[in-house]
């Protein structure tokens, strides 16, 4: 840890403090690895929790008479609200064009294609505008929406 850079990225890596105080920040890195309840990457969690808060805000939100549409950045919110508020978690997960959201993104698209029928789409994933094609790997959950077809979750 000589080099001040490589202090830097290594205090960013390991989701330190990065405060004056060294010995407190890593004591508190020693007890988040020792706390199992505590989640700081979206790795840390399962497919079926991902893929049941999926389902339970998609079922919370979507109706019976009309299609929902939802901004991709809230729904995912909710979607990582329900996942710690069903498992008894703690953390923090932020939404944005970050670390987490290709792999948010990956477990929503793969969801998303379990919705399909012949007749209908449970969630479809669009662009915020509607319009185009949605990128096969977006970097922003602002600039897209899921639309929620309830009848077909």
């Amino acid at each position: 840890m000589a080099r001040a850079e490589d202090k830097e990225r290594l205090i960013v890596a390991l989701d330190l403090d990065g405060g004056s105080d060294e010995k407190k920040s890593v004591e508190d890195f020693i007890d988040k690895l020792a706390n199992d309840n505590v989640v700081r990457s979206v790795d840390d969690l399962t497919a079926n929790q991902i893929f049941s808060a999926i389902y339970a805000v998609a079922f919370e939100c979507g109706s019976e008479d009309a299609l929902v549409e939802l901004e991709l950045d809230e729904f995912l919110r909710r979607v990582v609200r329900r996942i710690f508020d069903d498992n008894k978690i703690k953390g923090r997960i932020n939404i944005g064009p970050n670390r987490h959201f290709p792999r948010l993104f990956q477990w929503l698209r793969e969801y998303a294609s379990g919705t399909e029928w012949n007749d209908g789409i449970g969630l479809k994933i669009r662009n915020l505008s509607g319009l185009g094609r949605v990128a096969q790997y977006p970097t922003d959950p602002k600039l897209l929406k899921v639309v929620i077809d309830r009848g077909y979750l």
